[in-house]
Formats: C-alpha cells, sequence, structure tokens
C-alpha cells in the first residue's frame, strides 16, 4: 500500500513537469494570435522539434494520389522526428526561442491586430485567460501583479506570450 501511494505522488509530481510539446503550443499560439501567425510559428515551433519535442506522425506526413498534407503534421526531419520525446522540457534555448517567435507577434501588425480584436492588452486578467484560459494555474495573483508593473503594452504581451506559465500541461 505504501509503495502503491508512493508511485502515486512521484507520477503526479513528475506529471506537474511535463512543458506542452510543439503542437501544444503551435494549436495556443495559433488561436490567440490568428493564421497570419502560422509560417512564423511552422518555422519557429514546429520545424524545431528537437527543441520543442512532440512526435510526428508519419502515416500523416505521406501523400496519396491527389491529396496535400498540412504543414503541421509534416516529418520535418524525416522519419527521425517520430522518435522525439512527447513532452517538452524547459531550458534556456527554448525560453529564447519563445520570446523570438512572441516578439515577432507582438511586432507584426496583423497579428496584434487579431490578438487585440478578442483580448485587452492592457487588462492582466484577459492576458492570462489568452494563454491559460480557465485551468488551475497557481500563483495567478502574483504573475498578474507583475504584468500590471510592466507600463508598456507590447512589453507585456510579449512577458506573458513567452512565460513557460502557460506552457506546462
Amino acid at each position: 500500500m505504501k509503495l502503491l501511494i508512493l508511485l502515486m505522488l512521484f507520477s503526479s509530481a513528475a506529471h506537474a513537469q511535463r512543458m506542452g510539446n510543439k503542437y501544444f503550443i503551435y494549436n495556443k499560439l495559433h488561436r490567440v494570435f490568428g493564421g497570419e501567425a502560422k509560417a512564423l510559428l511552422i518555422t519557429e515551433v514546429m520545424k524545431n522539434s528537437t527543441l520543442f519535442s512532440g512526435t510526428c506522425d508519419t502515416y500523416r506526413s505521406y501523400v496519396t494520389k491527389g491529396s496535400k498534407v498540412d504543414e503541421e503534421h509534416t516529418c520535418f526531419r524525416n522519419n527521425s522526428d517520430s522518435y522525439n520525446q512527447y513532452w517538452g522540457k524547459l531550458t534556456p534555448r527554448r525560453i529564447l526561442v519563445m520570446t523570438k517567435v512572441c516578439t515577432s507577434l507582438a511586432n507584426n501588425k496583423k497579428t496584434l491586430s487579431y490578438f487585440k480584436k478578442t483580448y485587452d492588452l492592457k487588462k492582466a486578467d484577459e492576458l492570462i485567460s489568452a494563454f491559460v484560459g480557465h485551468t488551475g494555474i497557481h500563483n495567478l495573483e502574483k504573475l498578474k501583479k507583475e504584468l500590471l508593473k510592466i507600463k508598456d503594452d507590447k512589453q507585456r504581451l510579449i512577458r506573458t506570450c513567452s512565460s513557460p506559465f502557460w506552457q506546462y500541461i
């Protein structure tokens, strides 16, 4: 019985540290910033599977008679992408790439306009809900206070977008 409880605690602790993979990041940022973000997200996130993890679907990667595969389902490094880990890891390089992606999205007039149609940059609650939704993330109040200290709206968006808090699954 003690062993079972220990295993359950270990598995829940391990689960809490899982970062979303390239599909999770791509889908979230595509939803928040719209279709204009697709090319950047494919280049920086989907093709960077060694950094963001996530195996590719080899069956969906092959083109059959007259059909075309969506770019987000391509095995970019041939089938070697199918051997990637499923869950991502938080690394300094991942943080740098996310900062680059979020800065590009915030500085692009079309993606920023798409974002502003749904969310108010001045409200920390809306910024956080854009990325998190209504999931049970801890320390949201602390995050809100930190965001409100940042006076520039774009910098607040970049900070929220590149922050690892919403990337955990």
